[in-house]
């Protein structure tokens, strides 16, 4: 007896604008994707799924009078709007197969715009949790926000507006998108900037670093705090300020005292930055809807 999966990769050989996946060969409905692509699909595992095809073609009557009409063994073909790699990934959401690899952001977005326009319920959840992943957050916070926001997911939205507190958002390029979130939702990323910020700033007069020869306060606690209010105007994120690399950079304006470097290196001035970070690190991170 011969599998269905025996038979799909038989076709894919013979064929190339044939989907390598869905190519069953006794498949009675053709699904042609704006690219020609040809999907050799089984109308019984689409049914199982109704609404996802409701704005493509009907799986009843509409299917069965075209075959009627062309008085052919042939199954009919009806044509999508959709291209062949995102039809594909629609259907992995509907037949048993693995589901598609979402290696971009902008791959990650076009899915979940198919599928929300097809209703396709059953892949959200895991679109959502790709959507989180920290590659996403780390390199698109911003977007990642945005594409949350347009589909009203609040929980989404919360931890992509926490990341974004490490970019300027005021620099952001433009991207499709921002286009679709409303203003109220952009005010109140802007917000919790601010409002972080300055607690943060504040924050910063609070630190008493260990004393130095050269002046008090020493010179370069001076120079690091100037810094670390202009960073964190822009970016309300504790992990720059107090980064090893950042202090050194400051280290290396001031010429005029051999002995900075002891006081900012010291046990106390350590301490006195271990407790400024963990306060700011408390601040709200999170817009709020």
């Amino acid at each position: 007896m011969t599998s269905r999966s025996s038979k799909q990769s038989a076709t894919a050989e013979t064929d190339s604008n044939v989907s390598s996946v869905f190519n069953a060969e006794d498949a009675d409905l053709i699904l042609r994707s704006l690219d020609g692509v040809e999907f050799k699909v089984y109308r019984q595992i689409l049914a199982l799924a109704p609404t996802v095809w409701a704005d493509m073609f009907s799986l009843g009557a509409t299917i069965h009078d075209e075959a009627e009409s062309k008085k052919s063994s042939d199954p009919p073909v009806v044509s999508v709007t959709e291209k062949a790699s995102i039809l594909s990934d629609i259907l992995s959401f509907v037949y048993p197969v693995p589901k598609p690899d979402v290696n971009t952001l902008d791959h990650c977005s076009d899915i979940i715009a198919i599928a929300e326009k097809h209703d396709v319920t059953g892949a959200m959840p895991y679109l959502r949790n790709i959507l989180l992943s920290s590659k996403f957050l780390k390199e698109s916070p911003i977007r990642v926000y945005a594409i949350a926001c347009s589909y009203a997911w609040t929980a989404e939205a919360k931890e992509a507006s926490r990341h974004t507190l490490t970019r300027n958002i005021l620099e952001t390029p433009i991207t499709p998108e921002l286009y679709r979130i409303n203003a109220v939702e952009y005010i109140k990323l802007i917000q919790l900037h601010r409002t972080r910020s300055q607690s943060a700033i504040a924050m910063i007069g609070t630190i008493q670093p260990a004393n130095c020869s050269c002046t008090t306060p020493p010179y370069w606690y001076t120079t690091w705090a100037t810094r670390a209010k202009e960073e964190l105007t822009v970016r309300p994120n504790s992990s720059v300020i107090f980064g090893l690399e950042f202090c050194m950079n400051v280290l290396t304006t001031i010429t005029s005292c051999g002995y900075c470097a002891r006081s900012l290196m010291s046990t106390q001035t350590q301490a006195q930055f271990a407790s400024c970070k963990e306060r700011m690190d408390a601040l709200p991170d999170t817009v709020q809807f």
